[in-house]
Order: structure tokens, then sequence, then C-alpha cells
């Protein structure tokens, strides 16, 4: 990251300085000049602890000590031109900031770089806008325009627009057909010449039930799906696929929810009706799990911005879902009762609002 020679070079988390390999008591690289490397103390964002962040080309020796504790947002030298040489070597390139990213690994008494990562979700992370774990917590201060990597500026979004509208509009499209459906399987009902109006209307209890139950579950599935896609910054191939396949599901719901309307009280029946129903369920859960723990790996697709923490905390709460709705196409066979009422349970517990989750682990990334 090119700026000018000075500025200062923050950690951007807190950690343990270690010496990196190849640097001798001076903390002298005779290729990366002047370095400093601390060890991640804890997770944040998509840091993981006992990562390793690299920060080399430094104007000149860091006071720092192996072993020293250090925070984030504090001061570990400052951006120079160092290296390509013997100890003091500088001016053969311009001053920048070079930053390496690294999972950690002992070697020795000193510390060894493997398994190099790709800075680039590390830069979206600190180049948030929603909050700070620490308002001071910044990387380097270059007199008010920022920086990436290759001198570009870096937007509040991390460069990267959103694709996934077109996702999402279809994806709605397919929702509004689907739950619009479920009202046209009720049929007006005929009364003969000594039947009650008001008798038939009673008589459709079952496909009042089925729509109320499927209504409620679409809009659920829909309201998380959309929560979701909040989250997800951009889109793949196979993303998109596994959506085709989820909203598949979604919209076969109409037919399994006639099933249930017409054979509910035929009790030779009842059993088979009921798991056709529960099965879709399970099985269009399981997509849905499968799309959210695809892009949520690593942060494949998810903003960078998301606390791992709550990260991880959605996932348990969708892949036990799934679970659960599993339980109840098992349960189908044993007591048909059992299985819809576990199923309006579901739906209920999933219409509780989830936390914003885009907030509470982002740091600055420069200071202006």
């Amino acid at each position: 990251m090119f700026a000018p020679e000075g500025p200062r070079v923050y950690s951007v988390t807190d950690g343990m300085v270690v010496r990196a390999r190849g640097s001798d008591e001076n903390w002298w690289s005779s290729l990366g000049g002047y370095t400093v490397m601390v060890e991640a103390a804890y997770d944040a964002g998509p840091i993981r602890r006992g990562d390793l962040l690299y920060y080399a080309h430094l104007k000149a020796r860091s006071g720092l000590n192996p072993g020293a504790p250090v925070e984030a947002g504090e001061k570990i030298g400052e951006v120079g031109s160092t290296g390509q040489g013997p100890d003091g070597t500088q001016g053969r390139f311009k001053p920048h900031l070079h930053l390496d990213w690294y999972q950690g690994s002992w070697l020795g008494n000193d510390r060894a770089a493997s398994g190099a990562m790709n800075p680039y979700p590390l830069l979206r992370w600190l180049g948030g806008d929603a909050g700070t774990l620490r308002p001071a917590s910044l990387l380097v201060q270059t007199g008010g325009y920022r920086t990436s990597l290759g001198g570009d500026v870096i937007t509040a979004g991390g460069g990267r627009e959103n694709d996934t509208g077109r996702i999402e509009a279809f994806s709605d499209g397919v929702f509004a057909i689907a739950i619009t459906l479920l009202i046209i399987e009720i049929g007006v009902p005929h009364v003969g010449e000594l039947g009650s109006l008001f008798g038939e209307l009673l008589h459709l209890w079952p496909s009042y039930l089925g729509y109320a139950i499927s209504f409620l579950v679409i809009g659920t599935v829909w309201a998380n799906h959309h929560n979701r896609f909040r989250l997800i910054s951009c889109s793949d191939h196979i993303l998109l696929f596994v959506n085709i396949l989820f909203l598949m599901c979604v919209a076969f719901l109409p037919f399994p929810t006639a099933l249930l309307a017409e054979y509910i009280r035929d009790e030779a029946h009842r059993t088979t009706a009921v798991a056709v129903y529960s099965g879709t369920l399970a099985v269009t859960a399981v997509f849905f799990t499968l799309l959210w723990l695809y892009a949520a790996a690593n942060y494949r697709l998810i903003d960078q911005s998301v606390d791992p923490v709550l990260l991880r905390a959605m996932t348990r709460r969708y892949v036990l879902g799934m679970l659960l709705y599993i339980v109840a196409f098992a349960l189908a066979f044993v007591s048909p009762a059992a299985s819809l009422v576990l199923i309006v349970i579901l739906a209920l517990i999933f219409v509780l609002p989830e936390p914003d989750g885009s907030n509470s682990a982002r740091q600055h990334f420069f200071e202006g």
C-alpha cells in the first residue's frame, strides 16, 4: 500500500509480537527490511486466532520486543522503503507498507509463516464503516487519503458491487407465485337445495388449515431468505444453482398443501399426505441450509464485516432447523398430528427477528 514515508503504521488486531523467520535481532530481513510480525490473539472478522500479520519495509527498527503484547490500533512502526540489501538499506523502491496475512506454525524459536492468505477479505473487513471494535483501530495513517494494495481507493463496501439483486428479484417472484397458488386451491363451495352455505364453508376446514400453515411457512422462509441475502455480498455459479434447487422446492409446495387438505380427514391416507407435506418442507430446509453453508464457508460470499460469532450462531440455527424438519418428516409416520404441530412451532420460531450482524465486528481501515 503506497504512502508517503513516515506515516504511522498500526496493528490491525490484538496479539503478541513474534519474530518472523529470517529476521535478525534488529528486526531486519534482507528482503523485507525492518519488519514486525503480530500473532492474532483472537478471532476477529476474517482473522483467526493464531494468524500472523506481517508488516514489512518499515522506516526504522520497531521498539517492540518478541513476546510484547499489542492492541488493535497500537503503533508498531512507520511507513518506509527499507529492504533488498544489508541492514539499513532503503530507497530502492517507493515508500509503502507491505502487509502479509498467514496461518502460523511454530518452527524452532522463530515464527514461520505458512498458508499465505488472500488479503482482500481482510482489507474489505477493515474498510467497513458500520461500526468498530475500537475507534482507534487503524492500519496506516496516510494523510487524508486511503489506498489499497494497488493504490486504488477503497470504498466503504470494499470496492465490490453487490451482484445478487437479480437473484433476489427472481426468488421473490417464485415466492409470490407459490404463496398465491395456495389460495387458488381453495374452491368456492356449491350448496344444494337443502344444504347450508355455512356448513359447506365449515367443511373446507382442511383447506383453511393447509393454507394457513403453508402461508406461514413460505412467508417465514421468504423472510429468512431475504435476510440472508442482505449478508451475501456476491454470487457465483454454484450459489445460483443451489438457489434454483431451493426455489424448485418452494414452487412445489402448493401441491403437497392441496394433498394435505384433501386427505387429512381420510385415516387410510392421512399418514402419506402428511409425510409428503413434511418431506417437502424437509427437502426445502436442506437446500436452504446448503445455500447458507456454501455462502458462509470461510466468508466465501459473505460480507466480511459480519461478526464471525454471529455467523456461527446463524449457521447453528439453520442446521438445527433443518434437522428438526427432518424429525417432523419422520414423526409423520408415528403421529401425523404431532408432525404438523412441530412444523407450526418451527415456523413460529423462525418468525422471530434475527440480529442484524453487520455492525458489531468492523474496524475503520484508514485514518483520514
